[in-house]
């Protein structure tokens, strides 16, 4: 569960960069809050085999963590395995519209930087990954480094 608690970790540090969460707040403290779950509200990857979401892990619904709820994979990944690495970030209108009308994320979230960002939906880029005895083989062959993932939503080909 640490690459998880990692990737939103990274999602709290982005998210504030962009200003639509408050600067007053560390990065544990947002983590702590779970307001990262509105923004990334699924686990961060699943197995890959013969079928789109294949055997080998189950997300567990009645996990009380939201931060956890939808990580289908849990625990040691043996050298063979192929799993996803794809985190996202989403401007979900709901429930986050109506929590922020509630004053639920008063002080964390600044409804004028993300009113900004509702439009753009949301993002997640995927890397298919080769799990080895003594680390991992990224198999994906389309780059997903910034300056890149940039040139392509632009229709630009780098």
């Amino acid at each position: 569960m640490l690459t998880q608690s990692r990737a939103h970790e990274v999602a709290a540090v982005g998210l504030q960069r962009l200003g639509i969460f408050s600067k007053s707040h560390t990065t544990q403290a947002l983590l702590d809050s779970r307001i990262t779950t509105r923004f990334f509200p699924h686990g961060l990857g699943h197995m890959l085999g013969q079928f789109t979401h294949d055997v080998g892990g189950n997300a567990n619904y009645e996990d009380e963590d939201e931060m956890y709820r939808y990580l289908r994979i849990r625990g040691k990944l043996p050298a063979g395995a192929v799993v996803t690495n794809e985190p996202g970030i989403y401007f979900r209108e709901f429930p986050l519209r109506q929590e922020l009308k509630d004053g639920k994320w008063d002080g964390i979230v600044d409804q004028s930087v993300l009113e900004n960002y509702w439009a753009v939906g949301g993002v997640r880029i995927e890397d298919d990954v080769l799990v080895k005895e003594n680390g991992y083989e990224n198999l994906t062959t389309v780059s997903s480094a910034v300056a890149d993932v940039e040139a392509m939503a632009g229709g630009r080909m780098s």
